[in-house]
């Protein structure tokens, strides 16, 4: 749930920033996904997986995994709009899509994953 909502936040805060505000298509992208990633990591840390650690330890797995979700974002934008010329909202839609289940693993073998100081 949580990630479906994130998702539904990309999409609509990318093309609100291309189409109401002007915002380019990286910036407009870029600046959706750090948004649904600060829902995303406070979400997926208190309901989906409900940590019981610090948030030094996942808070900084989280970024790490967001700065390569950024890049790919980045990458897949410039691929799906700005060569093959699909629509914002589409490009963003097929992203939305994607990324999470993507994401959705890394959390579990990964951000969210017991450290060992959580104990």
């Amino acid at each position: 749930m949580v990630g479906g909502v994130a998702a539904v936040l990309y999409v609509l805060a990318a093309t609100g920033f291309e189409k109401i505000l002007g915002f380019g298509p990286q910036l407009s992208t870029g600046l959706a996904v750090m948004i649904s990633a600060l829902f995303s990591y406070l979400g997926h840390y208190h309901l989906t997986f409900m940590v019981q650690g610090r948030h030094i330890v996942h808070g900084t797995r989280f970024v790490t995994q967001i700065i390569v979700t950024i890049i790919l974002n980045a990458a897949f934008i410039q691929l799906a709009h700005g060569v093959i010329g699909l629509p914002i909202w589409l490009a963003t839609s097929i992203f939305a899509v994607v990324m999470p289940v993507i994401n959705f693993i890394v959390y579990q073998i990964y951000t969210f994953k017991p450290h060992q100081s959580d104990h």
